[in-house]
C-alpha cells in the first residue's frame, strides 16, 4: 500500500517540555498546564478549543521551522503555529461539514475508514520499528523501495490544449484542465468484506495486537523485546503528571493509537477539502498567455543572468539544474550543451576491481595497451532482466526465463539496436529505449528522471584548460569538457553529440567503464525555442509571443523518453499560484468569519527561548 500522507510528525512527542519550561523546583500540576485554554474559537454556532498541548505539539511537529530556518523569534513562531493551529480548526470543521453532505451525513465513506485504518496500523508499526533502529543501529523501514522492484512513473498531464480557431500566430487555442482531483486512494488495495473502522472497539484493539503479534513473531529476540519495552517507556514518559482512568499497556497503547490516528485523519481531511477545490472549473484556470508571458519571463532572465551580467556559473548550473535555465548561449565561442540517456550493465564487484585495477596500471605503465586490452576484453556482465507486472512494477525474473539474446551482453546490445533502428521518429525510438532503461538498466539516476544527462563540449575554451578537462575523439577533435559522468561516458556522449549533428536516437555502441557497460541513447541538444524573445530584449522592447507559439512550448519535451514538457513545468506552476491565491483567499474568509480570543497568560512562558 502507498503512502499518501508524507510528512506526518509521527514519532512519540515528548510533553514534559523542558525546552520551554526551564527548571523549577516547584512541582507543577501539568495536567492543568497541559489542558489550559490558549484559544478559543467562536464559528457558527459551534466553539473550538486550542490547548497548550496542542500549541507545544504544533511547535514541536512544525513551528518550530520558523525559528530555524526562516529567522523568526521564539515568540513569533508560537504565534505563527498558532495562527496555523486555528486555521486548521476551521478548515476541517468545513471540511467535515462538506462531505457530510457529500455522503449523506456522513465524513468517511466506508473505503476511507478501512485506508485511515490501514495508515494507522502502519504508522504505529513504523514508529515501533524506529525503537528498533535504535537498538540496532540500523534502519528496518518498510517503506524502503525493494531493489528488484522499479516502477516506471511516466507523467499525467494536468491540462491538454485544444485548437479552436487555426490563424498562424493568432491561433486560438483552449486550455483543457485534466482530472485534476487527486484519488488519494489510487494505490489502496480495498476489501469491501474486510474492511475495518478505527470507532469499532474490536477494530481498534486489532492495531494494538498487531503489533504485539510482530513482537511475538520475534520470540527470542532481545532486540524486539527491547525495542516494544522503550516505547512503552517512551509512552509513559510523555503522560508524566497527567491522569488517566485505565493505566494498562494495552490502554498505554490505545491513546498512542488515539494520537496517531488524529493526526491521519486531519490531513486526510485537508488534503481531500483542497483536491475538492482544485477540480473546481475556473478555480486553477490558466490561460495561454500566461504561460506564454512566463515562458518569456523566464527566457528573458536567464538571458540577463548568464549573458548581460556575465554570470561565470553558467555551465555549472546548466550541468546542476537544466530546470532552472531558459537560455542557451549559441554564439561559435560558446558551449554547446545535449542530454544522453543510457543504460547501464553493472560490473559485480570483482569485475569492477578488475577493471580499476588494470586502468590504474596502465596509467602508472606497469602494464602495456596490449595487456590491458586482454584484460578488459574477459570482463562481461550478467544482464538483470525484469518483467512488467499488471501493477506496472517491473520484478526481476528468474535466469532460466530469459529470452536467448537476455543472456549474452553483446546479444542484448544487437536486440536493442535493432528494436530501436526499427522504432520509426525519434520520440518513439526515445520511448522504445525508455522501455529498455526499466527491463535492463543498474542506473537508478535515469530511471523516471524529468531530464536526461546533460554533458557540453567547446571548442573554443581547449586551448589553456588543463589536460584532465580536455576530451578528444578519434577523429582527432578537441574540447573542453563540461560533464559529471566518468570519461569513458563523456567520451561517447560527445561522439553521439557529432559538433551538433547527432540525431535523437542514435545509439552508442557498448561502452565499458567502471560501472559496466553503458549503451548511451542522444536525446538532443539544448535549444533556445524562440530568438525573437532576446532579440526584443536586446532592441529594448518585450517581445510578446503569438498564441502559435504555445504549440511549440506544448511540444517541447523536456526528456524526450518522458512525456513532460516546457507547456506542463509553467502550466503547473501557474495553476499552483492561482490556487494558492484561492487558498490564501479561503483562509482570510474562514477568520473573518470566526471570533477568536487568545489567552495569552497560557501560553507566554513559552516564548522563552
Amino acid at each position: 500500500m502507498k503512502k499518501k500522507l508524507t510528512g506526518v510528525l509521527l514519532a512519540v512527542m515528548m510533553l514534559s517540555m523542558s525546552v520551554f519550561t526551564g527548571c523549577s523546583l516547584v512541582t507543577r500540576n501539568w495536567e492543568k498546564y497541559y489542558n489550559a485554554i490558549v484559544s478559543t474559537i467562536k464559528y457558527e454556532d459551534n466553539v473550538f478549543n486550542i490547548t497548550k498541548r496542542e500549541l507545544i505539539n504544533g511547535y514541536n511537529s512544525f513551528g518550530y521551522n520558523y525559528e530555524q530556518y526562516y529567522g523568526k523569534s521564539r515568540k513569533e513562531a508560537i504565534m505563527l503555529t498558532l495562527d496555523q493551529l486555528e486555521t486548521r480548526k476551521l478548515t476541517i470543521f468545513e471540511a467535515e461539514k462538506l462531505f457530510k453532505n457529500q455522503n449523506n451525513g456522513e465524513i468517511l465513506t466506508k473505503k476511507e475508514k478501512d485506508y485511515l485504518w490501514h495508515e494507522t496500523n502502519d504508522a504505529l508499526e513504523d514508529n515501533f520499528m524506529t525503537y528498533v533502529d535504535k537498538v540496532t543501529g540500523t534502519s528496518t523501514s518498510k517503506d524502503e523501495e525493494k531493489s528488484d522492484e522499479i516502477k516506471f512513473n511516466g507523467y499525467s498531464k494536468k491540462a491538454t490544449l485544444n485548437l479552436i480557431d487555426s490563424q498562424g500566430d493568432n491561433a486560438k487555442y483552449e486550455i483543457k484542465k485534466t482530472e485534476t482531483i487527486d484519488d488519494l486512494l489510487a494505490d489502496f488495495d480495498y476489501v469491501e468484506s474486510q474492511a475495518k473502522d478505527i470507532s469499532v472497539k474490536e477494530d481498534k484493539d486489532k492495531i494494538y495486537y498487531n503489533l504485539v503479534d510482530l513482537v511475538q513473531s520475534m520470540q527470542g529476540s532481545s532486540v524486539y523485546s527491547k525495542a516494544y519495552n522503550d516505547y512503552k517507556k517512551a509512552l509513559e514518559k510523555s503522560e508524566e503528571g497527567l491522569k488517566f482512568k485505565e493505566n494498562t499497556t494495552k490502554d498505554l497503547f490505545a491513546r498512542e493509537i488515539d494520537r496517531i490516528y488524529k493526526i491521519i485523519y486531519e490531513n486526510f481531511i485537508v488534503e481531500k477539502y483542497l483536491d475538492n477545490f482544485k477540480g473546481k472549473d475556473g478555480l486553477a484556470d490558466v490561460s495561454v498567455n500566461q504561460i506564454l508571458n512566463r515562458y518569456s519571463a523566464k527566457v528573458m532572465n536567464s538571458y540577463t543572468q548568464y549573458v548581460l551580467e556575465g554570470d561565470e556559473s553558467y555551465e555549472e548550473n546548466v550541468l546542476s539544474d537544466l530546470g532552472k535555465v531558459y537560455y542557451f548561449k549559441n554564439s561559435d565561442q560558446d558551449t554547446k550543451f545535449y542530454t544522453v540517456s543510457h543504460i547501464l550493465f553493472q560490473f559485480s564487484e570483482e569485475s569492477k576491481a578488475k577493471y580499476t585495477q588494470a586502468k590504474t596500471d596502465l596509467e602508472n605503465k606497469k602494464i602495456t595497451q596490449e595487456q590491458y586490452d586482454l584484460i578488459v576484453e574477459d570482463l562481461t556482465v550478467e544482464p538483470t532482466v525484469r518483467a512488467k507486472g499488471d501493477d506496472g512494477v517491473y520484478n526481476e525474473i528468474d535466469k532460466k526465463d530469459y529470452q536467448s539474446y537476455e543472456t549474452n551482453i553483446n546479444d542484448l546490445y544487437n536486440h536493442i539496436k535493432v528494436v530501436i533502428d526499427q522504432a520509426g521518429d525519434p520520440i518513439a525510438k526515445a520511448e522504445a529505449f525508455n522501455e529498455f532503461i526499466y527491463t535492463y538498466n543498474d542506473d537508478p539516476g535515469i530511471r523516471n528522471a524529468e531530464y536526461n544527462y546533460v554533458m557540453g563540449v567547446n571548442k573554443s575554451q581547449v586551448e589553456g584548460a588543463s589536460e584532465s578537462d580536455i576530451i578528444e575523439l578519434e577523429d582527432g577533435r578537441k574540447y573542453k569538457k563540461y560533464s559529471k559522468m566518468v570519461d569513458e561516458f563523456t567520451l561517447a556522449g560527445t561522439e553521439l553529440y557529432n559538433d551538433g549533428y547527432g540525431q535523437i536516437g542514435d545509439l552508442s555502441g557498448l561502452v565499458m567503464s567502471e560501472h559496466g557497460f553503458h549503451v548511451l541513447m542522444y536525446t538532443g541538444e539544448c535549444k533556445n525555442y524562440f530568438d525573437s524573445i532576446v532579440e526584443g530584449l536586446n532592441g529594448g522592447q518585450e517581445v510578446l509571443l503569438g498564441t502559435g507559439a504555445i504549440e511549440t512550448l506544448y511540444n517541447a519535451r523536456l526528456n524526450v523518453c518522458v512525456n513532460k514538457t516546457i507547456f506542463d513545468v509553467i502550466y503547473e506552476e501557474l495553476a499552483q499560484d492561482n490556487f494558492a491565491s484561492f487558498e490564501s483567499a479561503n483562509t482570510s474568509l474562514l477568520r473573518e468569519k470566526a471570533t477568536i480570543s487568545r489567552y495569552d497568560g497560557n501560553y507566554k512562558d513559552l516564548f522563552k527561548a
